[in-house]
């Protein structure tokens, strides 16, 4: 299994990432037609979605539906930014807090264990 640190770094690495990518998504949405274009082009490289594919891999995080926490984490939860409680709960009701990498890897590693 990858170490924390290691996950850590990833997800950081990835969130740059998909903030750039953001980023270049307006540059390419200011050189479209404001009047048929008027949202944001969201551009995204592969990488993202191969080191995410590895990481859920490597974490065995996948459901039945083909999603998983790490990808809910990341585009769903804005990387944690977005988390609130009871947003996601244990069987026992208790709250998981997926408000940083290093939570969303503590929370991986128990269904891992599970």
């Amino acid at each position: 299994m990858i170490s924390k640190q290691a996950f850590v770094i990833l997800m950081k690495g990835l969130k740059d990432q998909h903030e750039k990518d953001h980023e270049n998504g307006k540059l390419i949405t200011k050189m479209g037609d404001p009047e048929f274009n008027n949202h944001t082009f969201i551009f995204s490289t592969p990488l993202i979605n191969t080191v995410m594919t590895a990481l859920q891999i490597e974490m065995k995080d996948k459901y039945d539906s083909g999603w998983s926490d790490i990808s809910y984490w990341i585009y769903d939860l804005d990387f944690g930014r977005k988390w609130k409680p009871k947003m996601v709960t244990r069987k026992d009701g208790s709250d998981v807090v997926l408000n940083t990498a290093h939570k969303l890897y503590d929370w991986l590693v128990e269904q891992y264990d599970a």
